[in-house]
């Protein structure tokens, strides 16, 4: 259906104005989240169209339709644009272009709660997943779109929320307003950045007072950990509620794992979270303690390419407490 506004504030809702599913051609069960775009290639309007295959498989019939429309009033069937038979939704597109290629970005909710994307030298395809990573940001990161200032790209989507706000709950449908700039590789694909203005706004430096817990660790800004085999952790600062964390890290080849720890507590370290870098697994985890028990959280886990002898650049919006760790041992 459809609402006008000369001003994006008030809108004014058309009762004559209805795109009927294309029950001919697809299932009967999503017809939803229409994006419409100008494509220049096709002179005309394109609306894409969250659908399913007629007769598809279960949980596998997700498809993008297009329909096209000269003037965004009467609206075609055109066509089946995309249906990689891998999701039970494939939903809120959005499509753009960036320098001479187009990118499709849609969320899936029956997997991880997800927003991925594809990408092509035409509208029309053939629409290529980017074999390294096809993901934004992680679990439960939702329903992105993009805006554009004609200069940057920005993804904007929301991370869900706990209920009640309880780490130990079921994430909601639905959560805080979180945006990443977008960023074009020199291959074609996509990354995410902090948006420049957010990174900016930590104007302050924190000085490290670094006090040694287990293993061996030398240094106060340029910090190096000697452990051998398993864990070793330092305390560095206390954090005020809202902190940038910037660090520059190399390792030894063979090193197993390291990062750093937030939110911890305990004589015996009982609690924490941690931000752990496997680089000879090629991933970068999110994890937590207490899960024993009847605890099961996920480990929320992405892709990472890193080499021995080539610093890298690492920054997360943490909060309170900062340790850092590090094991000498490849995990098993």
């Amino acid at each position: 259906m459809r609402a006008t506004s000369t001003d994006l504030r008030n809108w004014t809702f058309d009762p004559d104005f209805f795109v009927t599913p294309g029950v001919e051609h697809y299932g009967n069960l999503h017809w939803l989240d229409p994006h419409a775009f100008w494509n220049e290639e096709a002179g005309c309007y394109w609306l894409a169209v969250t659908a399913t295959e007629k007769d598809g498989l279960l949980h596998r019939s997700s498809c993008t339709h297009i329909m096209t429309s000269p003037d965004l009033n009467e609206w075609t069937h055109s066509k089946k644009l995309y249906a990689p038979r891998m999701f039970d939704s494939q939903e809120c597109h959005d499509f753009f272009k960036i320098g001479d290629k187009w990118y499709m970005i849609f969320s899936n909710l029956t997997r991880w709660w997800e927003t991925r994307y594809r990408m092509a030298d035409s509208p029309d395809g053939p629409w290529i997943t980017p074999s390294f990573d096809d993901m934004f940001d992680g679990r439960a990161f939702y329903a992105a779109k993009t805006v554009t200032d004609a200069e940057r790209h920005y993804l904007v989507g929301w991370q869900g929320i706990r209920m009640n706000m309880d780490d130990n709950a079921k994430y909601q449908w639905g959560g805080s307003v979180l945006v990443h700039e977008l960023v074009q590789r020199p291959d074609g694909t996509l990354g995410v950045m902090l948006v420049p203005a957010v990174e900016q706004s930590f104007d302050r430096s924190l000085v490290l007072d670094p006090e040694v817990h287990l293993g061996e660790w030398s240094g106060t800004t340029r910090i190096k950990a000697i452990v051998p085999y398993g864990f070793g952790w330092q305390e560095l600062v206390q954090l005020p509620q809202h902190a940038l964390l910037q660090v520059d890290i190399d390792w030894e080849p063979g090193t197993g794992a390291f990062g750093w720890m937030l939110h911890t507590g305990g004589d015996k370290l009982e609690q924490w979270c941690q931000v752990r870098i496997e680089p000879e697994r090629g991933r970068l985890l999110f994890d937590r303690s207490n899960k024993f028990h009847d605890d099961y959280h996920y480990i929320e886990e992405r892709p990472i390419s890193l080499k021995a002898g080539e610093p890298a650049c690492s920054s997360k919006t943490v909060k309170r407490s900062l340790r850092m760790w590090r094991s000498g041992e490849m995990l098993g």
